[in-house]
């Protein structure tokens, strides 16, 4: 495993972001790689997948654009990041329809 997937796995509790479950997690970069989004552990959170089962938070990120709340609030404020990640956790928590 990379020292960034065991940080992040670490910081989120080995659990789902959103849902909070155990099993089958998978490293999601909020501000995506092809958007210029690091793999770095301010940018990821760790998610249930797989990403091909409709009913798991990865797809949904992926599928849904339940993701926009992290996007809005990380874009051009990368000097905040912790504090930008952790809100953006209160509000998929707060909105995302498991």
């Amino acid at each position: 495993m990379s020292d960034v997937y065991t940080s992040v796995l670490e910081r989120d509790g080995h659990r789902c972001f959103i849902c909070g479950k155990t099993k089958y997690l998978q490293m999601h970069h909020v501000i995506p790689k092809s958007s210029g989004g690091e793999t770095i552990k301010e940018n990821c959170i760790m998610l249930c997948g797989p990403t091909t089962d409709p009913g798991a938070c990865h797809w949904k990120v992926h599928y849904s654009g339940e993701d926009r709340y992290a996007k809005y609030l990380c874009s051009g404020r990368k000097n905040n990041k912790k504090f930008l990640i952790e809100l953006s956790r209160r509000e998929k928590r707060a909105n995302f329809s498991i």
